[in-house]
Formats: C-alpha cells, structure tokens, sequence
C-alpha cells in the first residue's frame, strides 16, 4: 500500500529528530535531505541559501548530530563572522548534544601536541581566528574526520585573508556545509569553498544552492518565518561647496538631486547631516511609523543605521530634541550601540526583551541578531552596496509571535488583514531603490557573473575640503514588492475614508497599497484607480515601464493575498493556473488582445492597473477568492 505525503514526511522527519531540539519545520526537513544526498557524493559540499530568521543554525547542527552519528564524524569546526554569531552557535550545537568548545588557537595547539584532540567533537570559532593561524586547523581537520561548516559565506571571499583561509580548511575537511542569507560578494568574486569551472578562458563559480528558501518563500510559509518589509523613499537634493587645498580663493560646488537616479553618485554628507533636511525628514518619518505601530504593540522598536560613532551620536541628539519636541514621542527611549561599546554583545541580546525603543547603530546589528519586535528602519549610512541593505533589512522581516496573536484577535484567525509588516525609510537613491525593488526575491543562484558590482561612487577628494552644504527633501514615495506611488495617491484616500476612531490600528497593520483598495471600498468608489499625480510632467517611455511595473506588482499582491487567506499551500499547478486567470481577466477588461507588450497603448495599460486595484480591494475586503476569480 502506497504511503501518504504526511506519513512520508512523518518518516523522514523521525530520521532527523533530536532529543530537545525543536521539531523542523517543513523547509528545514526538505534541506536536510537535500543536504544528506549531497553530502554522499564524492566531493561532499553544499550551500544553503536561506531568508533571514528561517532557522540556519539549528539546520546545522541537526545535520551535524546525524552525521555523527551514522558516518563517523568526529568534529564540526564552525565558523561565523562575529562574536555575537559565534554565541548563537554555542548555545544551538550545545542543544544539539555536542560538548561544544569556545577554544582558542593555543588550547587546541596544546590539544594537537599532546594528542587530545578527541576530548572535542565541536568547536565554535570566528573568521578572524582561523585567518590568524589556518594551518593549525588545517592539521586538526587532516587528523580527525572533520564537518565543516562557514555561518554567512560571504564574509570569505576569496583573495581576501578569511577566503584564502576558508579555502584551505574546506581543502583538509570531510564535509562542507555553507550558510548564508546573502550567497554572493560585493565584488562579484565568487564565495569561498564554492565550486569553479574554466568557461570561455575564464574560472566562474557554477555551483547553485543545494537547498534554498527564499524570503518569497518565507513571507508564504505557513510557519510564518518572515513578515513583508515596506519601504519608504524621501527624496531631495544637496548642494556642497568644496575649497582647494592648495588654493583656499578656489572654489567648487557639487550638486546631487536624487531624482536624477545616477548611480555613481554617492549620498553627500549634506543628505545624512541629522541638522539637514532629508535626515530629519527620514527620522520624522521612522518616528510617525514607530507610533503607528505601537497604537497596536506597543513593544514594537525602531533601528537608524548611521555611518559612523561621530554620525551616530549626532543622529541620537536629533532624535531626542525631535521627541522632547513632539508631545506624541516624548516617552520615548534612544539607545547607541558601537560594536566597541563595553557590553556590546550582552546588550544587544537583552534588546529583545526591554523597553527600549530606537536603537542607533553602525554595523552591530547586521547579521544573525534576532529583534523580532524591530518594525521600523531608517538607513543614514553612506554605503550602498546591495549586502549591506540586505543584511540590514533583514533584521526587520522576522515574525513576531506576540503581535501575531494580537493581530488574530483583532481580526480573527482565519482574517486576510491579520499580517505583520515593517517599514524601512531611506534616502531614495537609485541603488538603494532598486535593491529595494529586489528584497523579495532572494538571490537563487551562486554568482555567475564577474563583473564588478557598481559601487558608492569615488571617494572624497583630498585636493579640496568641504566648507559649505545644504539639502532638501523634494517628495517621498513607497514601495511595496516593488511598486512604487505618491505619497498622496497611497495615504489621502485612505485617511479620507477610513473611520477616525479605526484609523491608527488600520495604518498599523495594513500595507500602503491594501490601504488604497480599502478606501476605495469604504467610499464604495468605482474603484477607478489614485487621482492623478502630474502625468503630464513624466516622459511617455517612463509611464509606460512604471505602469508595467505596477500591473505586475499588482498581480503578486492578489496572488499573494489569496495564497495566504488559503488554509492549504497551493500545488505549482495551482499558483500558475491562479496567475494566468488574474492576467486574463484584467486583459480582458483592458481589451489588451495580446497581453502587456512593448507595444501596448499606456492608455490600457492604465485601465488595466485600475482593474487590478479593483480586484485587489476585493480579495483583501473578502468578496473575491480562488475560485471566484
């Protein structure tokens, strides 16, 4: 008799079970598995590619138990970027059954030269002490049959010091298994320990994940890992004045206005002045977001990433003279945290738990830091690299339990509204917009290309001195899975139709572009799509690719939405047959024959956005569904 698809992975998750250990969840069954098989191959090495907050390390150290247990491995060396990682992975293994060491590079020597090395089954170590003497592990992992496994990849490219020492352990190890939540580097070189193949007279790295979860698949999982992340653009433009060094009466004047979208332009230190305008208006914006949320969980924390410890303590002033000013903010707790503040791991740890509101940081918070209760980011920082963002942003997408069970309450379990979603407020520069655009859709393949990644532009000019600046906001707009509006079109219609005494608690927990769908259904509109907002000042060809955007972005949103009010995962059958009703029905309204072309006329284009807008309304209100679409 043939074995079901629940006894199946009934049987499969018994093989994976660990006494104390949480049972896996159902991407994390899949991975092991996937990992087991590429494990018995003749090289054994696998990436995980996996959303922030989806569980990576006890993944590993589960993995790890049933290696040692069934092929003999006698040690796991891991290896993790930064302090507060190395802990995580302590305490994760230690659960795991491993007697797991925090040990240093002489105790293990001593344990080498006396033949004590058995007296360790893992080890749990940092980036910088295995560059600091890789040979000594390299010998450790030729004397034992060793696993190992490098926490955040990353931060090991080669022909840096941690790859080229990365690379000679994974050389010496039995087993690899990589972890990342970003599997690629800024400069396009490929990952330590990643496979290469020689291609038209040049190496290029062709290994693809063996197991992967995607933030598209985290936000869908009815585990709920992940919640969706909102993004809040303010515009402006700068004006700095530079002096010659070597001739003070010689001036310069650089201007910078973010509309302009050219992507070797840096973000001046006149836009991140916490004095100057764009900054302000950035913290204002977190703040107002920060009291929205709270109307609902009052718990919910905000994070202003700076550019430096002098940046940072500047930016915390602003903060407290904005809420010493504002009767609505005046409670509110501001914490910085350097990475060489005393305590700075400890401290970051109890945040969870506190009642500290806004945190400012550098780069402490970046990687592995689990802050569920973090809803609102503001990035002042001068990098613009696409692993920052990610990284940083990632520290806003893990769901929170507790609001998860006010969020039912309110609305009922089985409520479409009932979501969890964080907002991050950015200066709106092209590169910063456009990894914007990506965030829900995780990198799904080792880097391929070599090609160099546009970076932040060049540096300051030691010839000249900076003596004068200013900047000014010039509008805001939001994102959201990649589509973008006015800030009139998103909240004026809303705050219009929304009853006062429901506003706060909507604006808490409701999405801008699900708030568009339900103002036009409170007023029971024709649902006819945002009043205008200057079309006539938008060249023709960028209408057109906005309009295709939005067309596109709406159809994610209702499929999203429908997926989610679902009490079953839908077969791939399923979500395509879903997309390809939505596409139709809206071509059809539009009287769009052969679909959303090149060629289409804006005009249907226009009206079919206005359709999906419509039915979006629908679907979140409880009108529409599966099968009535």
């Amino acid at each position: 008799m043939a074995m079901h698809h629940e006894d199946r992975e009934e049987a499969s998750r018994e093989k994976w079970h660990v006494v104390g250990t949480p049972s896996l969840r159902r991407w994390q069954l899949r991975a092991a598995n996937a990992i087991w098989v590429r494990l018995d191959q003749t090289d054994p090495k696998v990436l995980v590619a996996a959303a922030t907050g989806a569980g990576k390390s006890l993944l590993g150290g589960i993995v790890s138990r049933r290696l040692v247990r069934e092929r003999g491995c006698q040690l796991v060396i891991l290896v993790a970027p930064s302090i507060h990682l190395k802990l995580q992975w302590l305490e994760t293994l230690a659960a795991c059954g491993f007697k797991v060491k925090d040990a240093s590079n002489e105790s293990v020597r001593l344990a080498v030269e006396t033949g004590e090395l058995a007296d360790y089954d893992a080890i749990v170590m940092t980036y910088q002490q295995l560059q600091s003497d890789a040979e000594l592990w390299v010998t450790v992992a030729r004397q034992v049959k060793t696993l190992l496994i490098p926490d955040e990849i990353h931060h090991a490219a080669v022909n840096q010091a941690f790859g080229e020492a990365l690379d000679m352990l994974s050389e010496a190890s039995c087993w690899r298994v990589a972890f990342s939540a970003t599997p690629f580097t800024t400069s396009g070189k490929r990952l330590a320990v990643i496979d290469m193949d020689f291609k038209d007279g040049k190496w290029i790295a062709v290994t693809l994940p063996g197991a992967e979860y995607s933030y598209g698949d985290a936000i869908n999982d009815r585990d709920k890992v992940c919640r969706r992340v909102e993004f809040h653009w303010v515009h402006g433009e700068a004006t700095t004045t530079f002096r010659s060094i070597s001739d003070p009466e010689v001036t310069k004047t650089r201007y910078v206005c973010l509309d302009d979208e050219k992507i070797s332009d840096r973000l001046p230190a006149d836009m991140l002045d916490p004095d100057g305008k764009i900054a302000t208006e950035c913290l204002k914006e977190g703040l107002r977001y920060l009291t929205e949320f709270k109307e609902l969980y009052r718990r919910s924390a905000m994070m202003v990433r700076a550019k430096s410890k002098e940046h940072g303590g500047r930016v915390a002033e602003r903060l407290r003279w904005l809420v010493r000013n504002n009767p609505k903010w005046s409670f509110y707790k501001i914490e910085l945290v350097y990475h060489d503040s005393p305590g700075a791991h400890e401290r970051i740890a109890q945040f969870n738990n506190d009642d500290t509101d806004i945190i400012v940081a550098i780069d402490m918070i970046a990687e592995g830091i689990d802050i569920p209760r973090l809803r609102v980011g503001v990035w002042l920082t001068n990098i613009l690299t696409r692993m920052a963002f990610r990284q940083t942003v990632g520290r806003f997408c893990r769901w929170e339990k507790q609001l998860d069970q006010i969020l039912m309450l309110e609305f009922g379990k089985d409520n479409a509204q009932a979501t969890q979603f964080a907002k991050i407020v950015a200066p709106a520069h092209v590169l910063l917009k456009g990894y914007g655009a990506e965030i829900e859709k995780m990198i799904t393949e080792a880097l391929e290309r070599q090609t160099k990644e546009p970076g932040p532009g060049p540096g300051p000019d030691p010839m000249w001195e900076r003596i004068d600046g200013s900047s000014q906001t010039t509008g805001e707009s939001r994102t959201w899975a990649g589509q973008t509006e006015t800030e009139v079109d998103l909240l004026a219609l809303f705050d219009r139709a929304a009853p006062p005494e429901r506003r706060g608690l909507l604006n808490s927990v409701l999405s801008d572009v699900e708030k568009i769908a339900m103002a036009r259904g409170m007023r029971g509109e024709s649902r006819a799509g945002p009043p205008p907002s200057h079309d006539d000042e938008v060249p023709h060809h960028r209408r057109f690719e906005q309009e295709r955007e939005e067309n596109k972005r709406l159809v994610d949103a209702i499929v999203g939405r429908i997926r989610r009010s679902m009490t079953r995962d839908l077969s791939q059958i399923e979500k395509n047959d879903l997309y390809s009703r939505i596409n139709t029905a809206a071509n059809r309204h539009a009287d769009l024959r052969n679909g959303v072309t090149d060629v289409a006329p804006l005009e249907k284009l226009v009206k079919r956005r206005k359709y999906l807008h419509m039915l979006l309304g629908d679907v979140i209100a409880g009108r529409r569904g599966f099968a009535d679409i």
